[in-house]
């Protein structure tokens, strides 16, 4: 797209290996990160058409606002939504959690995951309690006291065996009581 003469707007983290690789295939001078909306409000513009593109483990709706802030802005955009499906579906199981009722949601993945920390900050985002947790022998026992309903969900790269570790783990404590 950059060697077509589109500038690409590519919304995503700063400095996250996936960004530097995908700023590495367009021109230096027909690219730009956008992290936040400071990023956005601070830039000039450009001439020509604009390409928006999100990193795979974006926020939905932080993509969605900014492209729609773009296409308000400029006459000739192109938006490919190219979140990954497993992080759209987990954004949209949080909701879900969120409407069904949960005060609480444990997110099982790693402190350094850019998906883990989406996730969490969307749970922030909505009102909600959360903790990040890598599995069983991580979990904070005050914070699943403390929750009346708990949510449970986990990042796109944690694997099924600390998912079912920890459901199992709950299951049991709900058993106990």
């Amino acid at each position: 797209y950059s060697n077509q003469g589109y500038f690409i707007i590519l919304i995503g983290e700063h400095g996250h290996p996936e960004t530097v690789g995908i700023c590495s295939y367009a021109k230096d001078d027909r690219i730009m990160v956008v992290s936040n909306e400071k990023d956005f409000l601070l830039w000039q513009g450009t001439d020509g058409p604009i390409l928006v593109l999100a990193q795979t483990t974006c926020s939905l709706d932080f993509f969605l606002k900014i492209a729609e802030k773009i296409k308000a802005t400029f006459s000739e955009v192109y938006v490919i939504n190219t979140i990954c499906y497993a992080t759209q579906k987990r954004q949209q199981e949080i909701e879900f959690l969120i409407k069904s009722g949960c005060d609480s949601i444990l997110v099982l993945g790693s402190d350094f995951s850019k998906n883990t920390n989406e996730l969490a900050q969307i749970v922030i985002n909505r009102g909600c309690e959360v903790q990040i947790s890598r599995g069983v022998k991580y979990l904070d026992a005050n914070f699943i006291n403390n929750s009346e309903i708990l949510g449970l969900t986990s990042g796109a790269s944690t694997d099924i065996i600390t998912v079912t570790e920890v459901k199992e783990y709950l299951t049991q404590l709900l058993i106990s009581e």
